[in-house]
């Protein structure tokens, strides 16, 4: 295992033990009043069936009971759609650590301020989009001013210098990566995030599946596209600060 990848194990694993403590959380604990018996969502089963209906399966050799791993059944129905998504973005950490959805992934947006960081989303990505047989040549040059990577997705090659406000993700890069994404997958798919503090969960849909998903939940998810993030903060940057054009 390379630096970069035990770096990105270890975030990886930091972001499912947030996920996992919400689920261990008492109702009355959660920002969310607790919901009556009468208003809890559908069983942990239905939510399962209707998710994979959508294109959003378990990973082989993981099931229902790994799910109850993470947390009770009562708690995915006190927050119906969200929790089970967020799992399904987090790693088995209790198995292998493999997603427990191989269209689905959590990136954090902090401590994403090094080519390296860049680098591995771009691979995180190309599994979410199931694309990685397409994502050749991930490359890291610091030997130019603070860095920049590359990578070939199809036959289309794009170099790019990242500015990070402080510590966190530079925007424009993690939209330069998406338009790159959504023009390899079939038309009318495309990916979408759902925020979670400083992290994103990340899951590659068709539309309208995401639509149903959002019928369930208004507001569930939102189209990670290009400007997704521009009015998040800390992700904001001044305006009248003029940046280098990425390349």
């Amino acid at each position: 295992m390379t630096g970069a990848q035990a770096r990105a194990k270890t975030l990886l694993k930091r972001l499912g033990a947030g996920v996992r403590r919400a689920l261990n959380k008492p109702a009355v604990d959660r920002e969310r009043p607790p919901v009556s018996r009468r208003e809890q969502g559908p069983p942990l089963d239905a939510q399962m069936r209707r998710l994979g209906e959508a294109g959003l399966p378990l990973s082989e050799g993981l099931d229902r009971d790994d799910l109850l791993e993470w947390g009770p059944e009562s708690t995915y129905r006190a927050d119906p759609w969200r929790l089970i998504l967020m799992t399904y973005a987090s790693p088995a950490d209790h198995r292998d650590d493999r997603p427990f959805c191989p269209c689905a992934g959590m990136i954090d947006t902090e401590c994403a301020d090094h080519p390296r960081a860049c680098a591995d989303l771009v691979r995180d990505l190309a599994r979410i989009a199931s694309l990685q047989s397409e994502l050749h040549d991930v490359a890291i040059d610091m030997d130019r001013g603070a860095g920049q990577f590359s990578y070939r997705l199809g036959h289309h090659h794009r170099q790019l210098v990242p500015h990070p406000d402080g510590d966190w993700l530079d925007p424009e890069i993690l939209d330069r990566m998406v338009s790159d994404f959504d023009a390899r997958l079939p038309s009318g798919t495309h990916l979408w995030m759902m925020e979670n503090g400083q992290s994103l969960a990340i899951f590659r849909l068709p539309d309208t599946e995401a639509a149903g998903l959002n019928a369930l939940r208004p507001g569930l998810l939102r189209r990670l596209a290009s400007g997704a993030l521009d009015s998040r903060k800390p992700f904001c940057h001044d305006p009248a600060q003029e940046r280098p054009a990425h390349a």
